[in-house]
């Protein structure tokens, strides 16, 4: 990264007035300038930082009220107070040698995120808050996210509900205690629940259940010819470790229904059972009508074994899944 900047200093050690200009002309490929006026103690081995202003992104980052910096005992910050658009942070405590830190941050909006990541977001709102004591390697404390009212920008997904996720980690050290829930629309609640590891050699034991409704998939499919419908209830579990879960419990679609227009696939009343155990999925009475005959999947699917291997068999009496102008496809075995 090329910079340019400017520090102009004057007074004494124990009382001295800061200046700072500084830009570059691509931070990660956008350009960037901060400038910053404060006052060092070099004696209480502390800086106050009276104003403060970056721009990026064509955004405006603002320090809104004085901020103190102090380095006479590992370093803390105290009083650090951020603006951009609505959004707010705020932030102070230890960070070494040991961490004692807290953090808000509040009315975060699509219009501030889509200016660092395009059309990302059309609405919606995000808050978060952390308490983190001890250290980085071994964190405790309380990280909180409160997402509501999400929905994507993507033009195809306009007809999604919108998207409300609430999540809290309570951090004890080497594990975390999970609890989420994601609601989209009055037909699609999930919920996950249970301890995660903080390094990779640890243990999982979480639990996703819920419902999910196949129909907010359309204005995703519907843009490609495709329709679905039909209710998933989850109940699975996630056990095992980072480098080797193993997922249990199972997957019961009903009443489900998938149509491509373009294909002239059409199958209706699409009903089963999936069950995880020792990294295999396992298709139970999976079967579906394909008028005016019905088709059945049995098997299994190794998701998370070398290779991903297939075992699948697939009955077929009097189906008719693809029929259009060019092709109809009648299946018997």
């Amino acid at each position: 990264v090329t910079s340019n900047g400017t520090l102009h200093a004057d007074g004494t050690l124990d009382s001295l007035n800061i200046q700072l200009d500084a830009n570059s002309p691509a931070v990660a490929g956008e350009p960037a300038n901060v400038n910053a006026t404060g006052h060092l103690n070099l004696s209480a081995k502390e800086i106050q930082v009276s104003q403060l202003e970056a721009k990026y992104h064509e955004q405006t980052i603002t320090l809104q009220a004085p901020a103190k910096l102090s380095f006479a005992d590992g370093f803390s910050i105290d009083g650090l107070k951020l603006g951009a658009q609505q959004a707010v942070l705020e932030g102070g405590g230890r960070i070494s040698p040991t961490v004692d830190l807290h953090a808000s941050l509040r009315q975060l909006k699509p219009e501030l995120i889509n200016a660092f990541v395009p059309n990302l977001l059309a609405s919606g709102t995000i808050q978060a808050d952390a308490q983190i004591q001890g250290s980085f390697e071994t964190p405790t404390g309380k990280l909180q996210l409160d997402a509501t009212g999400l929905r994507a920008a993507n033009d195809a997904a306009r007809g999604l509900p919108g998207t409300d996720v609430h999540a809290t980690a309570q951090l004890m050290g080497n594990t975390a205690d999970v609890d989420a829930k994601l609601t989209a629309g009055s037909a699609s609640q999930l919920a996950l629940k249970g301890r995660t590891p903080l390094a990779i050699d640890g243990g999982l034991d979480l639990k996703l259940t819920g419902n999910l409704d196949m129909g907010l998939l359309n204005p995703l499919l519907e843009a490609r010819g495709r329709h679905v419908s039909g209710g998933l209830t989850v109940d699975t579990t996630v056990t095992g470790s980072v480098a080797a879960p193993e997922i249990g419990g199972k997957v019961v679609l009903a009443k489900g229904t998938l149509r491509d227009y373009t294909q002239g696939t059409n199958l209706s009343d699409i009903n089963g059972t999936l069950t995880g155990e020792h990294g295999t999925l396992k298709v139970e009475q999976l079967t579906a009508r394909a008028a005016p005959g019905d088709v059945a999947v049995e098997g299994t699917i190794g998701v998370l074994q070398p290779k991903i291997p297939v075992d699948l068999k697939v009955t077929a009496k009097n189906a008719q899944p693809i029929a259009n102008n060019i092709i109809t496809a009648n299946l018997n075995a």
